[in-house]
């Protein structure tokens, strides 16, 4: 049985990658509305509390991030981290480098910041299409996950000299940069339970 038993039509959309070929103001602008963007969505009231995190729907979440590729709803945040953590093992070099990896990745939890916000679950550039004039649309599904979620998916493989780097520092990256870390520990630690 597929993964997913459903047919989905996909068209080309029209324009650019953000970036890719906008004149420097076309690209202020785009990142202008796409913080307005990122803010209002981020503003919208949950229909089932303020903590669960779960699909738009209410039902389980779908992403390369987690352990098997989806989630049950989790009632808490806490509840959402121990999933993700439930899948490290040591396959380090050493003891130490694991234990290591495993408290900073445990270190999620005491960063976590109250509430649950509506996230982009694939947070990249390529998929956010603009046109010359700074007009974007984004292509991607949303659902309800912890505030630094989107920010962690973008910096999880980026090189800090690479401009999309530049780009989510100013749409609030910085906050999330300690966060950033315990994923990339996360992500070291559960790697073989997960498919790309």
């Amino acid at each position: 049985m597929p993964h997913a038993p459903v047919s989905i039509l996909m068209a080309r959309m029209p324009g650019s990658e953000i970036g890719q070929t906008l004149i420097p103001k076309a690209k202020r602008t785009a990142l202008a509305k796409l913080n307005l963007f990122l803010s209002t969505i981020r503003g919208w009231k949950r229909p089932r509390g303020n903590e669960e995190v779960c699909s738009i729907t209410g039902g389980a979440i779908r992403s390369v991030r987690v352990p098997r590729q989806t989630i049950a709803p989790c009632a808490t945040p806490e509840e959402f981290h121990d999933y993700l953590l439930s899948a490290a093992w040591n396959s380090c070099d050493s003891e130490d480098v694991y234990e290591n990896r495993l408290r900073t990745a445990r270190k999620l939890q005491e960063l976590q910041r109250p509430g649950v916000k509506f996230a982009h679950r694939d947070f990249e550039h390529h998929d956010i299409l603009v046109d010359d004039e700074g007009y974007f649309h984004i292509t991607g599904l949303i659902d309800w996950y912890p505030k630094f979620w989107e920010h962690t998916t973008a910096l999880r493989f980026l090189q800090k000299d690479y401009w999309w780097y530049d780009c989510l520092m100013k749409l609030g990256g910085e906050q999330y940069l300690e966060e950033s870390d315990c994923e990339r520990a996360l992500t070291n630690l559960t790697a073989d339970s997960l498919s790309w």
